[in-house]
């Protein structure tokens, strides 16, 4: 059962990815196991065809599961083809720098729904934390996805979402470290600020008229190109994209 804080969770699909290294010593083949036998979910980890950083390439998958006679007393869902967690080899990321050659992945979930789905991400961290050796730096970061479907929400809807993270931009970055803000170098090459992409690539000459730019929005197409407009590496390097 969910904590009863999240009982009134909405029941909307989401994702996560979480970029890691593995510790000195460790491998991620051995993290999946961990994540299988202590957090009590299937996961799929790729095996490595080479070395150097990341750990060479992928060349094909494993599926890590947890066989004790009890473990499905304790199993949150029944798992479909697709719907298990997956590391995945992420060569964008620094290695752990007490060992330059340990392996960078990203840990990406299924698709998840609703409040015993956040429990679990939350049961999966705490055992990525204490149980599976593995380590975090300042190049890597944690992806969220929200589904958002067009019947569910209106232009309108839409647009007001993306005016308000404009109005709370500056706020949302202000509960990040230094290197996570607008201008830092990892926002300027992975997570660009949506406010400054409208005002480099539409009419808007101030921060009020990039807000007030979108209302104007005639399609879904044309609010998604406000506000990650395709430059530089794409679209999609934007904090909301």
């Amino acid at each position: 059962k969910p904590p009863a804080d999240l009982e009134n969770f909405p029941d909307v699909n989401f994702g996560i990815e979480l970029e890691l290294s593995c510790a000195s010593g460790n491998y991620r083949e051995r993290t999946g196991k961990n994540l299988a036998d202590h957090a009590n979910v299937q996961v799929r980890a790729g095996f490595f065809g080479g070395k150097g950083k990341g750990g060479g390439s992928s060349k094909g998958w494993i599926t890590l599961m947890n066989t004790s006679k009890d473990s499905s007393k304790s199993k949150s869902h029944t798992y479909g083809k697709h719907d298990k967690w997956r590391l995945v080899i992420d060569r964008s990321i620094e290695a752990n720098e007490l060992n330059p050659l340990s392996a960078t992945f990203e840990l990406v979930s299924p698709i998840l729904s609703g409040p015993r789905d956040l429990s679990e991400v939350s049961r999966i961290v705490t055992i990525m934390t204490d149980v599976a050796c593995v380590r975090v730096n300042e190049s890597m970061g944690l992806h969220v996805h929200v589904e958002t479907k067009e019947d569910d929400y209106s232009l309108q809807k839409m647009i007001s979402i993306c005016q308000y993270f404009l109005l709370y931009e500056e706020i949302m970055d202000s509960f990040l470290p230094k290197h996570r803000r607008t201008d830092s170098n990892e926002s300027l090459r992975y997570f660009k600020s949506n406010k400054k992409s409208i005002l480099q690539n539409t009419v808007a000459t101030s921060p009020d008229d990039a807000i007030l730019i979108l209302s104007s929005c005639q399609s879904y197409d044309e609010l998604y190109e406000r506000m990650n407009p395709n430059v530089g590496k794409g679209p999609r390097y934007h904090k909301l994209n």
